[in-house]
């Protein structure tokens, strides 16, 4: 598995390590101001995808804090289709909390 090519959105391939390295690796002060709900849901379904649990419950009780706090991509003119909800997160928070009770 670890020898897989990954392929993000950001054009960056990899293997599957060196991408959950890249995911882990600090963020700069502007990525910091511009981390909204919705990226970090996203980063979390790639953590689940590698089961890394630690890191997909972090990401997504910070999605969840940021998503109440109203940090999240908003659009008065239109409903993206990839858009998070509320529900989602919690969703996935329950989904991993029962993987750490198994």
């Amino acid at each position: 598995l670890n020898n897989r090519k990954v392929f993000h959105a950001s054009g960056f391939p990899g293997n599957i390590s060196s991408f959950n390295s890249l995911l882990c690796s600090r963020k700069t002060p502007l990525e910091q101001k511009n981390e909204l709900a919705d990226n970090l849901y996203y980063s979390a379904l790639t953590y689940k995808a590698l089961k890394n649990t630690t890191e997909c419950k972090s990401s997504l009780k910070k999605a969840k804090e940021l998503y109440v706090s109203g940090r999240k991509m908003v659009d008065p003119y239109t409903t993206p289709m990839d858009k998070v909800y509320l529900e989602s997160i919690e969703n996935e928070l329950k989904m991993a909390d029962k993987i750490d009770h198994q």
